[in-house]
């Protein structure tokens, strides 16, 4: 490897044959070093000692071109109605986290020893991070808070910071963050070095190793609510903020785009509720795929493999910062026994959807919520596509065949395209993403006739089953201004959060199949 001024470190990424073969013809000798999970360490090399340092610039500006086509990819998992994945933390030895994937925050943070009341009994990892075990821990002091005076916009509350006084935060940059549905946490600024990483120890160190930039997180002190009772150990949010990981990792030339990419794979909430493995041991299921860094949707949908090959869509983003939102033209109730459309907003009129906050994509809220002043009409017609059913629109336990299951309705959104994409975008909410499998009613038996042999069913016979199986609808109609599309919306859709370029792509996929990840099987 050839240091000069110019010289860019190496992108340790996860690479397919095709960009492979593209990297040799820019690189006239191309010294490529791997695991057996498909992790290259790439740099360009002289072909000769005469050749200059020029032409070997210009040769690794080549590669790194193709180098941002592609994206460094993990595995996403489930536990309880969140997605996460695990961050490797610290030096020389990174300590582990598992954190939820939230776009509906900014800020990422964890529990770090000591910890009062910050569930070690229910979170993933079995002991807190401790900073003393980490080299390259800093703690930020009082008078260079970074998290100080900064308007959060609307990505949530939180109290001003202030210097801890006491014993255990004096002289520390002590915050407190509290969100929507009641749960807070304490922390104090720090900082580490930080990246991705997946379940296997050394492949994970060998991308921290390369890739992993000093981030200043919050090192929790003390939990509330569903934090203390959550399996993830803390929280990393990817709103649109200069505080995120992936602002962070983009600006000390980690990742090269700031974009990242999330695959829910629906088949996870039914193995999650429906396996011992998540029910009563201290486990994630794999639910999907996670990348960062990529924006070129053909390589992307390379990676994941979308449904019927359909091409990502792209919608506009309509804010700068903050949360991402979109703008819903609008809404339609599919019929699954007539095909008919029938819509519950139409073009022209006064848009619920976009009032207020908007309607945002938040992977950190588990279900989704439409707008109150669409309550009435919503309700009449969904129960009308489901007449012969006889069932009410509500959130409460409803129990049903699997033939009754597949007469219920989809939700088809129209969403306003991106300038340059040039028409409007198709999000589609089925029946298997927003009504849940009741994780109470009927568990053991309904686990019987899901799994075989503790193995996934294929994903056709997924809504197959004897009797009844008990379900919630997880589409509230209670917000107040604008609406949230949550995880259960995601679910079977490769979204891509293309911040850079200022836009959200979506294309339904299968995101129980990917290709040539970083990823140990």
């Amino acid at each position: 490897m050839i240091a000069t001024k110019n010289w860019r470190r190496p992108r340790q990424i996860s690479l397919y044959s095709k960009i492979t073969k593209a990297i040799l013809t820019a690189c006239s000798v191309l010294v490529i070093s791997c695991t057996n999970q498909h992790i290259f360490f790439v740099s360009c090399t002289g072909s000769s000692e005469d050749e200059t340092i020029s032409s070997r610039a210009s040769k690794a500006d080549s590669a790194n071109k193709l180098f941002s086509q592609v994206a460094i990819a993990v595995p996403l998992y489930f536990h309880s109605g969140s997605y996460h994945i695990y961050l490797n933390v610290g030096s020389p030895i990174p300590q582990r986290q598992l954190v939820i994937v939230d776009t509906g925050s900014h800020y990422t943070a964890f529990p770090c020893d000591p910890c009062m009341n910050c569930g070690l009994y229910t979170h993933a990892s079995s002991q807190y991070f401790s900073p003393s075990n980490s080299s390259s821990f800093v703690t930020i002091p009082c008078g260079q808070c970074r998290w100080a005076n900064n308007n959060i916009n609307n990505t949530g509350n939180h109290d001003n910071e202030s210097c801890g006084k006491n014993p255990e935060t004096y002289n520390k940059c002590h915050h407190k963050q509290r969100y929507t549905e009641g749960s807070s946490w304490t922390a104090y600024e720090a900082q580490d070095l930080v990246f991705i990483a997946t379940e296997d120890v050394q492949e994970s160190q060998m991308l921290h190793s390369q890739l992993a930039a000093p981030f200043v997180f919050g090192c929790q002190m003390e939990e509330s609510g569903l934090f203390v009772t959550q399996f993830a150990d803390g929280i990393m949010g990817m709103a649109m903020h200069s505080h995120s990981l992936l602002s962070n990792l983009y600006s000390s030339n980690s990742i090269a785009n700031m974009a990242f990419s999330m695959c829910i794979d629906g088949g996870s909430i039914y193995h999650g509720y429906y396996s011992s493995l998540a029910t009563t041991q201290k486990k994630a299921i794999k639910g999907g795929l996670f990348t960062m860094g990529g924006v070129d949707a053909q390589n992307l949908s390379d990676l994941v493999h979308h449904t019927n090959n359909k091409p990502m869509q792209f919608m506009e983003l309509m804010k700068d910062k903050g949360w991402f939102t979109v703008e819903v033209k609008e809404v339609f109730i599919v019929s699954a026994i007539t095909g008919e459309h029938i819509p519950v907003i139409k073009g022209g009129v006064i848009n619920p959807f976009n009032t207020g906050k908007g309607t945002i994509v938040d992977s950190g809220t588990t279900d989704t919520f439409f707008p109150k002043d669409v309550a009435k009409v919503l309700s009449e017609i969904w129960e009308s596509a489901v007449k012969p059913l006889r069932i009410k629109y509500s959130n409460d336990v409803v129990s049903l065949t699997d033939e009754e299951f597949a007469k219920l309705p989809s939700f088809r959104i129209i969403l306003q395209g991106e300038s340059t994409y040039g028409q409007d975008v198709e999000w589609m909410i089925r029946p298997e993403s927003y009504f849940e499998p009741n994780p109470t009613a009927s568990r053991n038996k309904e686990r019987i006739n899901f799994l075989r042999g503790n193995q996934r069913v294929a994903k056709d016979e997924r809504f197959r089953w004897k009797g009844k199986r008990s379900f919630n609808n997880r589409i509230y109609v209670d917000e107040l201004n604008g609406a949230v599309l949550g995880a259960n919306s995601m679910i079977d859709h490769h979204i891509l959060f293309d911040v850079g370029n200022h836009r959200i792509g979506i294309a339904p996929a299968d995101c129980s199949e990917f290709d040539d990840i970083v990823h140990a099987s």
